[in-house]
């Protein structure tokens, strides 16, 4: 923002918040309506370094502690007729981002008892986020029954569930300093409570790995609700129990990052339901011989696997073949590191500017490090905002990491970088090529 007031510039998460600026909120802005529906507290502490924060980012993200206990106003499967048959409330209890611990209390300041107060999130055009305001719901009325964020094509949009039938609300903790619990709308209609009940991890993970308004949330949990016109509370829903008897789908505890999906694989449903169609079946063992049906892309009737070895000597020719120990060393030992060391740099005085007249020498198949005298610095990844970056159109646009290719030449951001390249400098891409 400039000293106005006005947005200059706009940021997503990178490396770039962690290692080289103060990193103290997340905005996700509202466009539409000029509103910020989330405004997420990061004011870590200066004794986590930026590798460490980076790594419990990626790996761990936002983490359950304790309490936030979800209970029903009333009791599960009611009436419809009275307001109590669809709320909630949640007990205080904590979270934690990396080295940040988040007390979640009652009044301080949403209230979460005796009724939650909740707003709801859901996704509206393309890819936008859109909040509905508090209220003591954390579903999205439709009219005369509940609704849930269907997606046609590529468009975000509200759909009315069928006449008795159901939809899902999902509650996260987040790092939101006004509503730290929120609500996300279901994103499908159901016809029984056990397709509701399986659909709830489809959606949890459709949440997390499709990218949430926020980058620090845990789930908590997963009600369900069924909505009819005879239903006459204020949104035609109840709360019901799950397929196993439940008042609700727990996830506390449950791994969960930005961009990872659950990985508490005995919290999902039908683990003995066949509804893996990619993978291969089992065909009998005999001793300690076992057959898998035949595999897309390799030549024979089956895979052996004799012992702790594949006795058959497999190509694969797809990206999803599987390949047995040899091919991999094999094609292992034919990669070479690259030759693009000891480059002479091209000296600057501010700004971007070409680092050196070496391009890219071979094909990478790996990642490029950049050492500058033998000292690795920050490569963009598709972004300019970094001490280097790759690019094939002369500066103009920065690739991204997995598009680099033969040809491209470095650009040095020395404003970023904080120093400028000299003659004397030499420059080493490391990389993997064939």
């Amino acid at each position: 923002m400039d000293t106005n007031g006005n947005l200059q510039q706009q940021l997503f998460f990178s490396d770039y918040l962690i290692f080289d600026v103060a990193y103290v909120t997340g905005l996700y802005w509202d466009a539409t309506n000029n509103i910020a529906i989330q405004t997420g507290d990061e004011r870590h502490g200066y004794i986590m370094d930026p590798v460490t924060h980076s790594y419990l980012h990626s790996t761990f993200g936002t983490e359950y502690v304790s309490g936030l206990a979800v209970s029903l106003v009333n009791t599960v499967d009611g009436t419809g007729d009275v307001d109590g048959d669809a709320q909630i409330l949640i007990e205080d209890g904590r979270i934690r981002d990396e080295d940040i611990v988040l007390t979640i209390t009652d009044d301080d300041p949403q209230n979460l008892r005796p009724i939650l107060n909740v707003p709801v999130y859901y996704r509206e055009g393309v890819s936008n986020w859109r909040k509905q305001s508090e209220s003591l719901y954390p579903v999205i009325s439709g009219g005369a029954r509940l609704a849930y964020n269907s997606l046609t094509g590529t468009v975000w949009g509200q759909t009315i569930v069928g006449q008795a039938d159901f939809v899902n609300a999902h509650i996260f903790a987040t790092n939101d300093i006004y509503n730290p619990i929120i609500a996300v709308q279901g994103q499908s209609g159901y016809g029984g409570i056990t397709d509701a009940r399986n659909g709830a991890n489809d959606e949890i993970n459709n949440l997390v790995v499709g990218g949430m308004a926020f980058q620090e949330f845990t789930p908590i949990a997963t009600i369900i609700y069924q909505t009819s016109t005879a239903y006459s509370n204020a949104v035609n829903g109840r709360i019901r129990s799950t397929d196993e008897g439940a008042d609700f789908i727990d996830w506390r505890g449950t791994k969960i990052s930005p961009g990872v999906a659950p990985s508490s694989h005995s919290s999902l449903s039908e683990l003995n339901v066949d509804s893996h169609l990619q993978y291969a079946l089992l065909q009998g063992r005999s001793g300690d011989i076992l057959k898998i049906d035949k595999i897309s892309g390799f030549t024979g009737g089956y895979v052996s696997f004799d012992g702790n070895k594949i006795t058959d000597v497999l190509t694969p020719t797809a990206d999803t073949d599987a390949a047995n120990k040899k091919y991999v060393d094999d094609t292992v030992d034919s990669l070479t590191y690259s030759t693009d060391i000891n480059l002479t740099a091209i000296s600057g005085t501010s700004g971007q500017y070409l680092a050196t007249n070496t391009t890219v020498s071979s094909i990478p198949i790996t990642n490029i490090k950049v050492n500058i005298n033998s000292i690795e610095v920050n490569v963009g990844n598709g972004t300019k905002i970094a001490d280097c970056y790759f690019s094939g159109d002369n500066g103009t646009t920065a690739r991204s990491f997995t598009n680099v290719a033969q040809g491209d030449k470095l650009y040095w951001n020395g404003d970023v970088a904080k120093f400028q390249l000299e003659t004397t400098d030499e420059i080493d891409f490391v990389y993997l090529k064939r």
